[in-house]
């Protein structure tokens, strides 16, 4: 498993995989006509309800003004893209029966944040604010994997930790904890 290049993107990984799905990082896809590699930075998928689930996120920190940062993110979720990582994930659980695909941009710099989720609204790609995103799902997520340790019987209390492998939401979920974590908007 190829090392994600950032703490953003180990983050969207220990993201997805605590919510139960599989993770590639790095994912070479089909070369562009022009030469060069195009990657897409997270791909997760796991199959549920008789149906395969493939989220590709992507992440960054977006300077260029409001037409080039809509390009830029726009670009990393074009259709070849999209179905170069349906094409191998499908290849790689062997499925050809019903699946969805989401696509979500975590930027941890952006100006411009609300008409850039408008627009990228209307292409299906949800855009998120690095602070948003571990507000809203990051921290939903741990809440939730407790929880369910607890109702499963394979912990005693919420102040479990996570597994050991999901370093940095196991910081983040301590710093919040102690109260060294400011949660405001």
């Amino acid at each position: 498993m190829p090392i994600p290049r950032n703490w953003v993107e180990e983050l969207a990984v220990e993201w997805l995989a605590i919510n139960g799905y599989l993770t590639e990082t790095n994912v070479r896809l089909k070369a562009p006509e022009r030469g060069g590699v195009a990657e897409a930075d997270v791909v997760g998928a796991k199959i549920s309800n008789e149906q395969l689930h493939i989220i590709h996120i992507e992440t960054g920190s977006l300077a260029g003004g409001f037409e080039k940062d809509l390009t830029t993110v726009r670009k990393k979720f074009e259709k070849a893209k999209r179905d170069a990582i349906e094409g191998m994930i499908e290849d790689l659980v062997e499925w050809e029966a019903d699946k969805d695909y989401e696509a979500v941009y975590i930027a941890s710099y952006a100006a411009n944040v609300d008409r850039l989720k408008a627009e990228l609204k209307q292409d299906k790609i949800e855009f998120l604010m690095l602070q948003e995103f571990i507000r809203t799902k990051v921290f939903e997520a741990i809440d939730r994997w407790k929880r369910r340790q607890l109702e499963a019987g394979r912990r005693k209390t919420v102040t479990i930790t996570l597994p050991e492998c999901h370093w940095l939401l196991n910081l983040l979920d301590f710093l919040r904890r102690r109260s060294l974590l400011s949660l405001k908007g």
